[in-house]
């Protein structure tokens, strides 16, 4: 099972989030799912490449992202992302549940 923890603050920007495991729903390389969610983190950390955080991809299954600093102009782009994100991963956690687990945690 892929397990996603995203943070937001306070206004919906997205603070953090880590991803780790596997779906287990198709082979090794060919599973519909952990391609998904990959696309989906993947998307999610290019479109802030403008923010300074920390992302860390140690081992095939684990992806970890958190923003270090941001400025007033990137603040409704870390909101967009959000919620893209979250959209995504709970329509394929609604598709997919005993491939994938996600939980949100708002500060």
């Amino acid at each position: 099972m892929i397990r996603i923890l995203v943070e937001l603050d306070a206004e919906n920007r997205l603070l953090s989030f880590e991803a780790a495991g596997h779906a287990n729903y198709g082979a090794r390389g060919c599973d519909i799912v952990c391609a998904a969610v990959t696309i989906l983190l993947r998307t999610t950390v290019q479109a802030l490449s403008s923010v300074e955080a920390d992302v860390r991809a140690e081992k095939r299954g684990n992806l970890q992202f958190r923003v270090l600093r941001f400025d007033d102009g990137q603040a409704e782009r870390l909101r967009y992302a959000a919620e893209f994100l979250w959209l995504g991963i709970t329509s394929l956690q609604e598709e997919y549940p005993q491939a994938l687990q996600c939980k949100k945690i708002q500060r």
